[in-house]
Formats: structure tokens, sequence, C-alpha cells
């Protein structure tokens, strides 16, 4: 096993490792450090785990100390869940081992083994092994997802989402144009000559296949991204976080002070009245700007096809 467990084993060693009880260390935001060998209080040798080493009787001959390192620990809660996902497979390697394992997470390193509770609920195979989870100074976030998907969207799914839109738009805009549209005004003269041109065959040969084209593209795309976004969705609802209490609540230990710089800050925030602006406030206003685009686009031009 590497120093970050997430290697394999020589030969020869396999068996008496494979044996070792797993006590998992997780670092904070910014506690990070490319060794695992050091000061720190995670990594192997510092004076932290050699102190609760000796108070708690830890026998090297039957644990194993492993360091989860997530670089550098990011201040992200995007960085965390990525974390989070790790250590998921690191922990789920031991229980297909059939090896006992704990959790040790100092700060967000809590919330990095939190996440890994919850992913493992919605990947449906419940840690088996785990024998505890000690969670030290750790601010115990809660979110919940923005209300339209086209804010949740990345770039590529933001493309996406407004083409497919903008082909609905234009569907429907085609079709009013061609029900209602003919001689609206006595200055529309372009659609009159059309319909007189091509007669009941536009429906049938042009306008009704493109509709029908754009109009299953929207709703592919729509259902696609939707569909993505159940998938791989890193939020977790509260129903989820309420069965992650009861399958894991009895195994955690939570250790933390009230002088806590993390916890005490959050905790006077609740007291704040009104909305805290975060700041991202504006991602959804640049994000939305190719959907807007789009929609002036197709209004754009149904105005200048009506009054053509």
């Amino acid at each position: 096993m590497d120093a970050t467990g997430q290697g394999a084993s020589t030969a020869s060693g396999n068996s008496a490792v494979a044996a070792k009880t797993k006590l998992v260390t997780v670092h904070g935001t910014g506690a990070g450090h490319k060794d695992v060998n050091g000061e720190r209080w995670w990594q192997l040798g510092s004076p932290f785990l050699e102190e609760l080493g000796k108070r708690i009787d830890l026998d090297p001959a039957r644990v194993e100390i492993v360091p989860y390192q997530w670089e550098l620990g990011p201040n992200s809660e995007a960085g965390r869940r990525k974390a989070a996902k790790g250590l998921y497979e690191l922990l789920k390697g031991y229980d297909n081992d059939g090896v006992d394992y704990h959790v040790i997470g100092h700060s967000h390193g809590g919330s990095v083994t939190y996440n890994a509770l919850l992913h493992s609920l919605a990947k449906r195979k419940p840690f088996e092994r785990l024998k505890s989870w000690t969670t030290v100074g750790t601010p115990f976030l809660d979110y919940r997802p923005n209300r339209f998907i086209y804010q949740r969207l990345g770039s590529l799914g933001l493309t996406l989402f407004a083409t497919a839109v903008g082909a609905l738009m234009f569907v429907a805009g085609v079709l009013f144009m061609y029900n209602f549209g003919f001689g609206l005004t006595e200055a529309t003269t372009f659609w009159p000559m059309v319909k007189e041109m091509i007669g009941p065959l536009a429906f049938q040969e042009v306008i009704g296949p493109l509709s029908l084209v754009l109009g299953l593209y929207a709703v592919l795309c729509i259902v696609f991204l939707f569909a993505m976004e159940r998938v791989q969705s890193d939020w977790h609802m509260k129903a989820r976080k309420r069965k992650a209490e009861k399958v894991y609540g009895d195994r955690w230990i939570g250790l933390w002070h009230r002088d806590d710089e993390a916890i005490s800050a959050l905790a006077n925030v609740q007291h704040v009245k009104g909305d805290i602006i975060p700041s991202t406030f504006l991602v959804p206003v640049f994000a939305s700007i190719p959907l807007w685009a789009t929609v002036l686009a197709v209004l754009a031009l149904s105005y200048y096809m009506l009054t053509l």
C-alpha cells in the first residue's frame, strides 16, 4: 500500500498489511502537502499521531495509518466533493478486502469524509467495515441547488440548453406565422406570396419536417441535460442526509470547541438578518446571456419576417 492508501502492496507483504486496521487521516483546507511524512498532524511521524498512539495504545503491528491527500485542500465545495469521491474509492477498496477502518478528518477534512458517506449512499453501496468517523472542528455546510437548470449547467450544457430553447422558440414562431401570420397587416406582403406560391404543400414538405426535427432536437437536449444532471449531480437531497444520519450516526464522533474559528463564524451567520450576497452572485446572469441572446435573435427574426 503506498503512502496515500491508493496504491498496491508488494506481494510479500500484502497479507500482513491487509490484515491491519486502517486509520485514515484527512487534512483540512490549505493543510495539504506533497509529502506524507512530516510535522503536520495528519502526516506519518507527526507529534499528534505519536501522542495519539500513546493515548489509545496504538499498536503499529495491528494498525496502519493512511494519510489521505486531496491536493493542498482547496477552499472549494467542488474540490471537497471531488476529494470525497476519491476517499469513497479508497474506503470501498477496504470493504472489498475485508479490512476494518477508522477515519479522522479535521476542519473541512471532516466535510470530505461526510460527503464520502453521502456518496456511498448515492451509489447504494454503504460502507460495511467503517468502525468510526471522527470530525474535529468541522463546519457542516448545507447547500441547495439553484432553482433553474440553466443556472446549474457548465459551458457545454448551457450551450445545448440555449440552442434547445432557441429551437423551440423558432418552431413556435414559424408555426404561429404559418397559421396566423398571413395578412396580419396590410403591409404584410411576404407571407401571402409564399402561401400563394407553395400552397398547402408548404407545411407537409417544408415547415412540418423542419419543425419536427428542431422540436425533437430540443426535447432530446433537455431530456439529456436533466438525465446527466441526475447521474452526475454532487448535491444531496435532505432525504439522503437523513439516511446518512441513520446509517452512520452511531459511528460518528464529533469534536469541536466554541472558540473554533470556522464553527463560531458560521454559527454567528445564522443570526444575521437578510440575504448574504455570495461572491458568485453574478454567475447566473452571465450564464444566461447565450440563452437570452438566442431568444432576442428569434424575436427579431420573427418581427422582420412579419413586417417584410
